[in-house]
């Protein structure tokens, strides 16, 4: 179980804090997360899972490896599952930008995180480690995988758009940049963690701000989603408009 300082705290209870934002003002805007259920379950997910991380480490009398072993499993449990509902944002995403795009993602990214998870466990050291040790470098490595199958599906989403002259409309574009900003914290805070384990505070500090910046991007998307659309331009009325000022300086020049 990592030992935190006051900063890490404080950026964790940030985190907190922002995940629960988000939460409450996409339940008061029905609109928001019913059109995009997948964003909304993501962050609540990982809202819920943070608190359940926070009260097991404040619950620790510091004796025993009862406590680290329940976060340890509560942690790797709750990214398994995260991955999934990752899953479930970029197939939304390629279903509302093209139907078929979407279907061909459900079997691209497994794929591509078995190919990758292969890829490193392959390059990883094999010497021999106890089980928790090895159970530890096999999540790593799914964890890598999975992050980089996740950016590597929308960068290619994003590519055969254009290529296709699929147009995204802005709602779309700001729940796929909240996502791409994510998936690149988390891409590169989950490599940097096999060449830099020493420096797990500084990393997962700053994954933390790339988490908070894909929550602003949803906020923003979210409340534009919501709002009521601009009324149309009425021309007759703004001609009429002008007209009567015109006939109104013509009299005052007359009356001169």
């Amino acid at each position: 179980m990592p030992h935190l300082t006051a900063i890490d705290w404080a950026i964790w209870l940030l985190v907190i804090v922002a995940q629960l934002a988000f939460v409450g003002l996409s339940l008061r805007m029905k609109r928001a997360w019913r059109e995009w259920p997948a964003v909304f379950s993501f962050v609540a997910f990982k809202a819920f899972v943070s608190l359940a991380l926070v009260s097991i480490m404040l619950s620790d009398p510091g004796t025993g490896d009862l406590y680290p072993a329940i976060y340890f499993y509560t942690y790797w449990i709750s990214s398994a599952l995260a991955a999934i509902l990752e899953v479930w944002i970029v197939t939304e995403i390629g279903c509302r930008v093209a139907p078929p795009a979407g279907r061909v993602l459900d079997k691209a990214i497994p794929t591509l995180a078995a190919i990758f998870l292969i890829g490193s466990l392959f390059v990883s050291d094999s010497s021999p480690v106890t089980f928790t040790l090895e159970l530890t470098r096999l999540v790593v490595s799914l964890d890598r995988a999975a992050a980089l199958a996740w950016l590597a599906s929308f960068v290619s989403l994003w590519y055969a758009s254009e290529f296709l002259g699929i147009r995204w409309d802005r709602v779309q574009i700001g729940v796929a940049i909240g996502f791409t900003v994510h998936s690149i914290g988390d891409t590169a805070v989950a490599w940097l963690l096999g060449t830099l384990p020493r420096k797990w505070d500084v990393l997962s500090n700053a994954q933390s701000f790339f988490w908070i910046g894909a929550m602003v991007a949803w906020s923003l998307t979210f409340l534009r989603l919501e709002s009521p659309p601009a009324p149309p331009l009425d021309l007759q009325r703004l001609g009429d408009s002008a007209k009567t000022y015109i006939d109104a300086l013509k009299t005052l020049r007359t009356k001169r």
